[in-house]
């Protein structure tokens, strides 16, 4: 039953999803580290782009895939069993792709 799912278009968008959304998380966060002088806020500027950053893209793809964003998401919940082990390896896999 798990082969099937292969050949479904919405298991490709959930995964394409997570690989959006682990690629646009990493890049946030890279360019809110970049410094052209330095401030004092600088630990404040990372930390709230990367809190509202995970929210965005948690709820932009929430309905599709969970969003989950994070491989060691993905792999306690296959580990639990709350996903699918088919999900749960192109989730992680996705996920590791997308934060290159």
């Amino acid at each position: 039953p798990d082969t099937i799912a292969l050949r479904k278009r919405k298991f490709w968008i959930c995964v394409g999803g997570e690989f959006f959304a682990t690629t646009m998380f990493v890049f946030l966060v890279c360019g809110s580290t970049l410094e052209w002088s330095f401030n004092i806020d600088f630990v404040l500027r990372v930390s709230v782009t990367a809190g509202l950053s995970i929210a965005t893209l948690a709820m932009t793809i929430g309905h599709l895939s969970g969003g989950l964003i994070n491989p060691v998401v993905s792999i306690a919940l296959m580990a639990t069993r709350k996903i699918s082990i088919l999900e749960g390896v192109f989730y992680t896999l996705a996920q590791f792709l997308g934060g290159r």
